[in-house]
């Protein structure tokens, strides 16, 4: 990819807005199916190609980065440890969504060897999904063991030992279904 044809946009995705940073102008966008339209019909008025790039944000990030593959626009979904060195090295260490955006443009164009992250298959996405469930059942099992404290009544210790057991039964769940989608993927690969 060439760097001095393509247009680097860098996109900071929150839980319920997109911050963008747009050729040096910011544009603010709730996170929702009309914030990424938005996003993708701006992006499309560019005069050049554009390459947006997002920081992996434990999932927030799939819808837009669904919408922009959908729509054939070039993204990278990069790691935040290596933006985050990456603004330090600049001295940018304030950290605001409008402020990030901006580094992820610059971050964009200054890597000589950021390549687009492909469309994730259907089984991919739901893997991935998956695997972010079992994450927060594990915090919520992990939250509910360390309220175990010696000493509480016996009625609030069942409650919370019935919990527990909810919680673990649940992330059993969850891996017997990501087992089989990676079986599933295991026997297509056979297969071609």
């Amino acid at each position: 990819m060439s760097h001095s044809i393509v247009h680097h946009i860098g996109l900071d995705v929150a839980k319920r807005s997109l911050d963008v940073d747009l050729l040096g102008s910011h544009l603010h966008l709730p996170h929702d199916g009309a914030g990424c339209k938005t996003l993708v019909a701006r992006l499309r008025t560019l005069p050049r190609a554009v390459h947006v790039v997002c920081e992996a944000t434990g999932g927030w990030e799939r819808p837009v980065v669904g919408a922009l593959h959908a729509a054939g626009i070039s993204v990278s979904v990069v790691n935040p440890r290596q933006v985050r060195d990456f603004a330090r090295g600049t001295g940018k260490l304030a950290k605001t969504d409008k402020i990030d955006a901006k580094v992820l443009s610059a971050f964009g164009a200054t890597i000589k060897e950021l390549h687009p992250t492909p469309p994730p298959q259907a089984q991919q996405a739901e893997l991935a999904a998956w695997v972010t469930r079992r994450d927060q059942l594990q915090s919520m099992l992990n939250a509910e063991v360390g309220r175990q404290i010696p000493g509480m009544p016996k009625p609030v210790a069942t409650n919370l030992a019935q919990a527990i057991g909810r919680l673990q039964k649940e992330i059993k769940k969850v891996a017997q279904k990501m087992a089989k989608i990676i079986e599933a993927n295991a026997q297509m690969a056979a297969v071609s």
